[in-house]
């Protein structure tokens, strides 16, 4: 199995604690756990394959279209540009641009 992306210590720590309850509660044995965990690392992999897509930032984005911040924010609070937040951050999906403006920007 190749791994698509590398497994940060904070992504095992966090499937474990998620899995250590149904691993205490069904008494599972070692080799089930292993097998659980990487059946959810080959999900994971699959998912971010098919997510694999460039986010850029404001920044990015003004200077990508050349239009100003305000112009970007009312694109974007008049639902014509989709945005994800990631805590304060603003990223836009560049696919979301392309399909907005076309690609001609």
């Amino acid at each position: 199995m190749k791994a698509i992306q590398s497994y940060t210590k904070e992504d095992v720590n966090l499937t474990k604690a998620f899995l250590m309850p149904a691993v205490q509660t069904y008494q599972l044995s070692q080799e089930a756990y292993k097998g659980i965990l990487d059946t959810l690392k080959l999900v994971i992999d699959k998912k971010y394959e098919q997510t694999k897509e460039n986010f850029l930032t404001v920044k990015e984005t003004c200077q990508k279209l050349k239009i100003s911040k305000p112009t970007l924010y009312s694109l974007i609070n008049s639902g014509k540009l989709k945005i994800i937040k990631i805590g304060r951050s603003t990223r836009i999906l560049e696919s979301e641009v392309l399909k907005v403006f076309g690609g001609d920007k």
